[in-house]
């Protein structure tokens, strides 16, 4: 991995700062084991926790463009410290927390530090590396959020059986505290040997707006947006709040059996992406990879919520192969960068991440919660509930492939006129 990058230093900055959103993606994730203990703690309903966990999305939502309007001013490992900071004051919040209103709070500061700090984290990438680092640069990025989420869920679980949740968070916390003194360490805004002016980092407003207007115009944009954040659903729905309740109550699993299966989807997403990644630049054809898996997630999918599997083996593997055939919606990013102009390809990143954002995390938790406590007529421990909301996964999935057919491989033989 050293090899791929100019130098040492550099691999070490880049790997420092994906640790930041190591941090910041595990958080987002960790209501999944936390769960039950809240629900009893706090008398929370299923509609009520998912509300909860939905503020994380909400803040960093609203702080998409601002923290990046922001980063373009000030230093951006001051930005990424800003948001550490937020985030371990928002979990210490959170381990002291005695009422609803308190959880509330915390949750959302910890959203705001989410923004801030990913934010932060772009920019710092793309100030150390040169464009034949960017797609190594960024994988790395994105594998060590979803290392985060991988470890917020078994392991996290048995922390918390052996010492307690609120035990648990304060270890997050020096966790938090460790990642802030070696960011700020040995992490700086530019390389010794680059120098660039304020100036030359600037963004105008008026030119933003208007980058942002070309890109919503375009379908080939809202599309994939729209695409990522429907196959999301597993990440950020089951992965990250209701997939060990649905486990435990519908497949009659013990507590660490199914945070151990939850893993299983961020580390089958750890290993597809970079598979789709290289086969999709072989063939050079990303959109038909997109249709031919999304129809295989939906299959798979179908097979999961119609089926209930008493093999714990068969369910870990059923688990990972989703996590696996999902990542195909990473070819989202450089399809939409493939098919825009150069002085808009960031901003219709930036789109894809908030229109997945506000799919998978905004909406459909909550609704899930909504949903079971609807179905269950505000029983606990139905599994009734849970095998009828969990069709959102296979309906998301569906409309996904749907809207599939409306994407269109870029014209690469334009790309350079890009």
């Amino acid at each position: 991995m050293i090899m791929i990058f100019s130098n040492k230093q550099t691999f070490w900055v880049v790997l420092l700062t994906s640790f930041q959103f190591f941090f910041s993606f595990g958080l987002s994730c960790f209501f999944n084991p936390l769960q039950a203990s809240l629900i009893q703690d706090f008398h929370l309903n299923p509609g009520a926790l998912g509300f909860l966990s939905s503020l994380f999305f909400y803040a960093e939502l609203s702080l998409v463009i601002p923290a990046g309007l922001l980063v373009d001013r000030v230093s951006p490992v001051r930005v990424t410290s800003c948001g550490i900071i937020l985030l371990t004051i928002s979990v210490a919040m959170m381990a002291l927390a005695s009422d609803w209103m308190t959880l509330v709070a915390a949750r959302l500061l910890m959203g705001l530090g989410a923004g801030v700090q990913f934010a932060g984290c772009v920019r710092v990438l793309a100030n150390w590396l040169k464009p034949q680092e960017l797609g190594s640069g960024f994988s790395l990025l994105v594998a060590m959020g979803f290392l985060g989420g991988m470890l917020m869920q078994m392991p996290l679980a048995s922390l918390i059986h052996w010492i307690g949740w609120r035990e648990a968070l304060w270890v997050l916390v020096v966790v938090g505290l460790m990642i802030l003194a070696m960011v700020n360490l040995w992490v700086s805004d530019l390389p010794n040997s680059r120098v660039s002016s304020q100036a030359s980092i600037t963004v105008n407003v008026l030119s933003l707006k208007k980058r942002l207007g070309l890109v919503l115009k375009s379908r080939q944009n809202v599309l994939s947006g729209f695409y990522v954040g429907l196959l999301n659903l597993p990440v950020f729905m089951f992965g990250a709040l209701w997939g060990i309740a649905y486990l435990e109550t519908v497949d009659r699993l013990s507590n660490l059996q199914a945070a151990t299966i939850c893993s299983m989807i961020f580390l089958g997403f750890m290993i597809g992406g970079p598979i789709f990644g290289y086969v999709s630049d072989h063939i050079g054809k990303r959109v038909w990879l997109m249709r031919v898996w999304a129809l295989l997630s939906l299959i798979l999918v179908v097979i999961l919520v119609q089926i209930h599997f008493t093999s714990y083996v068969v369910l870990l593997g059923l688990y990972l192969l989703l996590g696996m055939i999902i990542s195909v919606q990473n070819l989202a990013y450089p399809l939409v960068v493939e098919s825009s102009a150069r002085h808009v390809a960031s901003s219709a990143t930036a789109v894809i991440s908030i229109i997945s954002l506000t799919t998978g995390g905004a909406i459909a938790q909550p609704l899930f919660g909504f949903l079971v406590a609807y179905f269950n007529h505000g029983q606990s421990g139905n599994a009734i509930g849970y095998e009828r909301a969990i069709w959102i996964m296979p309906i998301a999935f569906l409309m996904a492939l749907i809207l599939s057919f409306g994407l269109r491989e870029p014209d690469r033989q334009s790309m350079d006129e890009h």
